[in-house]
């Protein structure tokens, strides 16, 4: 009895494994990636409404609003809006990864799309290294800026 539900829990980690493997991964990150661009272009043109019409739609920080507590995403969303709008300067002012994360995120459309489009071959190598870069880039800025933030914490 034990045997067979091992084998049947095995049997749906391999059906999991097979559903986020190939296309469909390429296609889940690729709709999300898709998702945060429309997001933070509606950002900036939600920006507009709020000068022309005075209407604000208020974005907040469950953690910091309900527990006090500084998470290291804050100001990443003002730093996007700053973004959509142009603003460099503004957006490293609002958060020093944002850039970087806008970067990362517009360099996998054309990657997930590519992949897409040549599986079940794999990208040249290049590509694959240069993808790695940024995403590890991407990675390492975060846990930096948790260790930073953590000092804060500490002292």
């Amino acid at each position: 009895m034990a045997r067979r539900r091992r084998l049947r829990r095995i049997k749906g980690m391999r059906r999991i494994r097979r559903l986020l493997s190939g296309r469909t991964l390429h296609g889940v990150i690729l709709v999300g990636c898709l998702a945060i661009i429309a997001v933070t272009l509606w950002l900036g043109v939600e920006r507009l409404a709020a000068e022309r019409l005075g209407w604000r739609w208020s974005l907040y920080c469950v953690l910091n609003d309900w527990f006090g507590l500084k998470c290291t995403s804050g100001g990443l969303m003002r730093s996007l809006e700053a973004l959509s709008q142009g603003d460099v300067r503004r957006a490293l002012a609002y958060h020093p990864i944002g850039p970087l994360f806008f970067g990362v995120v517009v360099f996998q459309v054309p990657y997930r799309v590519w992949a897409i489009a040549a599986w079940p071959r794999a990208l040249p190598r290049f590509i694959r290294q240069v993808h790695g870069v940024l995403v590890g880039g991407l990675c390492a800025a975060i846990v930096v800026d948790w260790l930073f933030l953590a000092g804060d914490r500490i002292m």
